[in-house]
């Protein structure tokens, strides 16, 4: 058998750093969990994206006018306190990046239900903060333009470049 070994002063570097970072993920799931983070923002900045939350009902935007007239609370849609979206934490380690919150109202924006308020007679749409959920409580799908922003982060570890996203 013949054997042929590669040897080159620019490929053998790269082929090297290319391994180390498959090897330790670790800094490619930071910058997940950042991606992460920087599209729950855009979700709230946006109202939704990329469908548009519904708007708050009647009886919601009522409550937000004083008997002066003056508004009480945010017009935003769930950010009325900001509690919401100062909730939101991502983490990530070696081999995972996540995002959450801990608030017990957060999944009834998220999935909406019909068991809300004092009366458990509110109903409370569909708002997916957290990237375009599913059905199922414990997954999401990411927003496109954030599945493009992570696969690049990917890329750019492998490659061993910076990763930076401009804008929000």
């Amino acid at each position: 058998m013949v054997t042929l070994q590669l040897v080159s002063d620019t490929l053998t570097p790269e082929l090297e750093r290319m391994h180390r970072a498959l090897v330790d993920p670790g800094p490619v799931m930071r910058t997940i969990a950042n991606v992460l983070d920087r599209g729950v923002k855009r979700n709230f900045r946006a109202e939704g994206r990329p469908t548009k939350w519904p708007r708050l009902a009647a009886s919601t935007s009522g409550r937000k006018v004083t008997k002066g007239g003056k508004r009480r609370g945010s017009a935003h849609i769930l950010r009325d306190t900001g509690r919401l979206i100062g909730s939101i934490q991502s983490r990530s380690g070696t081999f995972f990046a996540e995002i959450g919150t801990a608030l017990v109202y957060a999944p009834a924006h998220q999935f909406g239900t019909v068991r809300a308020g004092r009366s458990h007679n509110v109903k409370i749409p569909r708002r997916p903060f957290i990237g375009s959920s599913t059905q199922n409580p414990s997954e999401f799908r990411l927003v496109a333009e954030d599945e493009r922003d992570a696969i690049r982060a990917i890329d750019a570890h492998i490659l061993g470049r910076s990763f930076i996203r401009l804008g929000g």
